[in-house]
């Protein structure tokens, strides 16, 4: 009996430790959320990674519909054009060290409505 508690406290403390270093290493990102419903203005979204943690991946998330071609950057200078209903995700790698950038531009869409989430992980 007392060789299984103590075996059964070594697991949890082990447990415990692992949880604790994978957020304190991993368990981090960074979100903006915004809503695009006026096709007027172009947005421009940055995020600013906190200083000695590993990043690995940057996201942009974009679901909804527009009339015509809208254009989004964030792609270490490449656009992508989307049209129509969309619900795409893209994965771009990224290592912290300077802001993630991206920005939606209208281009030849003039209504709409779009929900765009940036993530840095």
């Amino acid at each position: 009996m007392k060789k299984r508690t103590v075996i059964l406290i070594f697991i949890i403390m082990s447990l415990s430790i692992t949880i604790y270093y994978y957020f304190a290493l991993f368990g981090h990102k960074r979100v903006h959320k915004f809503e695009v419903v006026d096709f007027s203005v172009s947005k421009k979204d940055s995020l600013i990674p906190y200083i000695n943690k590993g990043y690995s991946t940057q996201i942009i998330k974009i679901n909804g519909n527009v009339d015509d071609t809208i254009r989004i950057k964030g792609f270490y200078g490449n656009s992508i054009y989307l049209t129509g209903n969309i619900d795409k995700e893209y994965y771009i790698e990224y290592y912290g060290g300077t802001p993630a950038f991206m920005s939606f531009e209208p281009y030849k869409a003039k209504k709409g409505k779009l929900k765009i989430k940036h993530i840095i992980k």
